[in-house]
């Protein structure tokens, strides 16, 4: 953008995290990404979204494409390589209704999100360059050697499953887990109700 625009131009990105159906933007994210040539006007459209209610972050370039590695890449990735999967084995919606526990329906709602809306976006979302490929790459590494471990099917495996589920627990922290933890048990009644 800095490179292609004239030195008057003022450059600020803005990522809104609400898509096309979204009826506000009240409460829903939005990443704000300030440049050397962020001026008067670009403040003037982020008072904007803080007029209409949105949640406004600043990122750098470099941390605003690391974290939607996890926010939109990866869990797209995963959904279409869940997607694959359940074909590759015969499964079916029916198969899958009788055989989700509450927990393993979040992945299903989110490759049923992916694959209900327009794919070209979520093809580009996949294919874009940058930090945001580290993610997928280092969540596939990360996965192979879980895989690894399970696979050993005895008990020296289970212990280190453990020790690694412990140390993740220790970096996301007590306070996020339980938080997160309130939040999916209210997900839970909801689902629940309509299971």
């Amino acid at each position: 953008a800095l490179e292609v625009t004239g030195s008057g131009v003022e450059i600020m990105l803005v990522h809104n995290l609400w898509g096309p159906q979204a009826a506000t933007m009240k409460d829903k994210n939005a990443i704000v990404v300030r440049t050397g040539r962020s001026g008067r006007f670009c403040s003037e459209f982020e008072a904007f979204l803080y007029k209409h209610g949105a949640s406004i972050y600043q990122d750098s370039a470099t941390k605003h494409d690391l974290l939607m590695g996890i926010g939109q890449k990866l869990p797209t990735v995963i959904s279409v390589a869940l997607a694959m999967t359940l074909e590759e084995n015969g499964i079916t919606a029916e198969d899958l209704a009788s055989h989700c526990t509450l927990t393993s329906l979040y992945p299903i709602l989110a490759m049923a999100r992916v694959h209900s809306q327009n794919s070209r976006t979520y093809a580009e979302i996949m294919s874009t360059s940058g930090e945001s490929r580290k993610i997928v790459h280092n969540f596939a590494k990360n996965l192979e050697r879980v895989k690894s471990v399970a696979d050993q099917g005895d008990q020296e495996g289970i212990q280190e499953l453990c020790r690694l589920m412990e140390r993740n627990g220790e970096h996301l922290t007590e306070p996020f887990l339980r938080n997160r933890m309130e939040q999916a048990k209210a997900v839970d009644e909801v689902l629940g109700a309509i299971i």
